[in-house]
């Protein structure tokens, strides 16, 4: 069940609100960057990017950054449902990363269902 991230939930909602202002999203990537958020304790952070652990860690929004989340289906209260192969007698459970290549899957990227 998603939970709502206090500081996220409030950069989410400045975005919205500078995209419907006309602002690019570089615009808004060089307005979040500069924003600061205070915590109910008096700490005071900057907006950044939540990163990927592992490979790309937390940081400054890009205009990519911004793109991904006014266009994530996510942050309007939609679940979006991403295709899958069918299950096979084929597929081996020991080891699942060894796919049946046989059975094409559509793009993976677009949702097929938004709910």
């Amino acid at each position: 069940m998603p939970v709502v991230h206090p500081i996220e939930s409030h950069a989410v909602r400045l975005i919205v609100s500078l995209y419907s202002q006309g602002k690019s999203d570089l615009d808004i990537a060089s307005d979040l960057n500069g924003y600061h958020y205070r915590l109910p304790d008096g700490l005071i952070v900057r907006f950044r990017t939540k990163g990927r652990p592992g490979s790309i860690p937390p940081g400054p929004f890009s205009r990519d950054n911004i793109r991904d989340i006014v266009r994530s289906p996510y942050y309007v209260g939609l679940v979006a449902h991403y295709p899958t192969r069918p299950l096979d007698m084929e597929d081996d459970p020991e080891n699942p990363q060894k796919r049946n290549a046989s059975v094409p899957l559509e793009n993976r990227r677009i949702p097929q269902v938004l709910t």
